[in-house]
């Protein structure tokens, strides 16, 4: 679908300056959960090499070479994830930040065009 077409399918869209504030909180809250996200996803791939009995990985031998294989493999999808995990975090903030300046420059937009509607509306009224 095109732009222009998701445009039109929409019909109108309104846009309240109070709810794009709430949206740069909403991600700020959002991205202040992935930190956690990372830790946990280290402790699993800790657990997962050390685990187990006597700290042995809960895959079994790495003197088997499925096993360094999958280890291998685990090792580069947890790398992975914890860089869309970073890639993640810096694009809510950013997302935030440009939201929060659009909601600033709405704000003055919204103020000007209610000036013109009164200057307007004067002079009707003269």
């Amino acid at each position: 679908m095109s732009a222009e077409e998701a445009i039109a399918r929409a019909d109108r869209v309104e846009v309240n300056v109070r709810h794009l504030g709430n949206i740069k909180t909403y991600l700020a809250d959002v991205r202040g959960a992935i930190p956690e996200y990372r830790e946990d996803f280290k402790a699993a791939d800790k657990a997962l090499r050390t685990g187990g009995d006597q700290g042995r990985s809960a895959l079994g031998s790495e003197h088997i070479e499925v096993v360094r294989s999958m280890h291998a493999q685990i090792g580069r999808m947890h790398e992975i994830l914890d860089n869309n995990l970073k890639d993640l975090a810096a694009g809510l903030d950013k997302t935030g930040d440009a939201v929060a300046t659009l909601a600033e420059k709405y704000k003055s937009v919204e103020a000007r065009n209610r000036l013109a509607v009164s200057a307007l509306q004067k002079l009707l009224d003269q």
